[in-house]
């Protein structure tokens, strides 16, 4: 809720989103990208919650393909998150 207050989202909510998540880990290893997104459940309900789109299902949502990343001193995931109605 904080992001899209920040970010002055004052359209919401978007009848349609595209959402890129990209993860970096600590260490090289591989990853399930469905396992990985799963991870992202209750970021994804947040999204929700703080108005951006309706609700989580593919009517509102596409999710693209997950990417992976090392980064050993930042672990982290970014989702890029773009409007497409």
């Amino acid at each position: 809720m904080e992001a899209v207050q920040e970010e002055r989202i004052e359209t919401a909510p978007w009848n349609r989103i595209e959402v890129k998540p990209t993860f970096y880990f600590k260490t090289k290893r591989k990853h399930d990208d469905a396992n990985a997104v799963a991870s992202l459940k209750g970021a994804y309900d947040g999204i929700v919650e703080a108005g951006l789109v309706p609700d989580d299902t593919h009517e509102y949502w596409k999710n693209e393909t997950p990417e992976f990343f090392v980064d050993r001193d930042n672990p982290r995931v970014i989702l890029l998150i773009k409007r497409l109605a």
